[in-house]
């Protein structure tokens, strides 16, 4: 189960008990904009060992941070030299040690070229030009 964190944005279906009407939250997940709109300090890292329920993130303030495959959010499970972006606490069991939660892939932020240019306004042999957001079905 990954640890979620207050005010933490989520997507869950609620299952109701035949007998007793009483109802409990079912298939509960981590919204992506849950991450942008956090204050918790996310840091990024490279898995550099996975075994079937651990591994190991080397990030610049630790060589070897340890990890549960649980904490993974993403159904698809990670691979080795992967760039991940997670959270980092205390470890339960290992005295002043440190563990990374809320573990995602890590995807750059880049531009893509633009599919449609308008141009604003010419002045002087020089063109505004806006750029159009790509649509989602491009992704």
């Amino acid at each position: 189960m990954v640890c979620f964190a207050v005010d933490g944005e989520v997507r869950f279906n609620i299952a109701t008990h035949q007998e007793t009407k009483e109802q409990r939250a079912t298939y509960v997940e981590i919204l992506p904009d849950s991450f942008e709109e956090s204050t918790e300090q996310r840091r990024h890292g490279l898995v550099i060992e996975l075994s079937l329920s651990t591994g190991l993130i080397k990030c610049s303030q630790n060589p070897q941070l340890y990890f549960h495959m649980c904490e993974v959010i993403e159904k698809k499970r990670l691979e080795l030299n992967e760039k991940v972006e997670f959270s980092v606490v205390p470890h339960e069991t290992a005295e002043g040690g440190h563990q990374a939660i809320r573990i995602k892939r890590f995807t750059e932020k880049v531009f893509l070229p633009a599919r449609k240019l308008c141009a604003i306004g010419v002045a002087k042999g020089k063109m505004t030009i806006k750029l159009a957001k790509a649509s989602e079905d491009a992704e």
